[in-house]
């Protein structure tokens, strides 16, 4: 219920700035925009006074700092001050860890072990109309930072079916699934693979993973001609109806490149 009010709301304030729609009222917009940002931004300044206090992310509704123990108190003291001057409400939340690769993504785990994941590059369970690609990805990743386990022995061993404990956090093990993509045309697109002299046309929606030996994949421009590759330098094999086999042929160096390319933007090569 609480999910669902939170998106009607949000739905009417975001056509409050849609000239299209009868809820437009650019001021309304600016109004709350602003004023949040800009109330938002005095909290942070009172809070940049603390001593050893560092600013870790900031967006338009919320601010995570890092902060000596002993100024604690003096944290609350300032944030109750800034809701009865403002008269909002602040949640509090306290981690032990985040791993943040920006202020869209990241992997926190808070003081009693819970698991809050964030963005393209970490949210493992996503809601259903989001995009689920290569969700062993991420799978990975959360096990790397918070359990410490290698990006490889997570992938080489995820088909053996055992499900993974991230925190608090149960993360259910789907698979051959995990591994797959997917890539949905339209009237002007449509997805082709080749493979030596010979050209496949697939269905609308496909979906498929990175193999050592399979096709390359391509989307075709319907009316331009255009050709765009898809993972090019890889090659896939097409999963669009499950067959069970004792082994898939993964190449796990791709995995473990995209899981790589999440590491060094956070660790800096460190």
């Amino acid at each position: 219920m609480n999910t669902a009010i939170k998106l009607a709301l949000n739905g009417t304030y975001g056509k409050s700035n849609d000239k299209w729609s009868f809820f437009y009222d650019p001021k309304y917009t600016m109004s709350i925009t602003i004023n949040g940002q800009l109330l938002l931004a005095m909290l942070i300044e009172e809070l940049a006074e603390l001593k050893d206090i560092t600013v870790l992310q900031a967006n338009t509704d919320g601010v995570t700092v890092k902060i000596p123990k002993e100024e604690l108190s003096k944290l609350q003291t300032i944030c109750s001050d800034w809701e009865k001057l403002t008269q909002l409400e602040l949640e509090c939340n306290y981690y032990q860890k985040m791993v943040i690769r920006d202020v869209n993504n990241f992997i926190a785990q808070d003081v009693d072990g819970h698991i809050k994941d964030k963005g393209l590059a970490f949210e493992i369970d996503k809601a259903i109309y989001k995009n689920h690609s290569m969700r062993i990805v991420r799978i990975a990743l959360a096990n790397y930072f918070i359990n410490y386990v290698p990006i490889e022995l997570t992938l080489r061993d995820h088909l053996l079916g055992n499900d993974y404990q991230i925190g608090t956090k149960k993360v259910k093990n789907h698979g051959i699934f995990d591994f797959c993509l997917s890539y949905k045309g339209n009237k002007d697109w449509s997805l082709v693979g080749k493979e030596e002299d010979k050209e496949y046309k697939y269905q609308k929606t496909n979906r498929y993973y990175i193999t050592n030996s399979g096709v390359n994949l391509f989307k075709n421009h319907s009316s331009d001609g255009r050709v765009i590759g898809l993972q090019v330098g890889w090659e896939a094999t097409i999963f669009n109806k499950y067959v069970k086999q004792d082994t898939y042929d993964i190449n796990y160096d791709f995995y473990t490149k995209e899981c790589q390319k999440i590491i060094k933007s956070i660790e800096n090569d460190n």
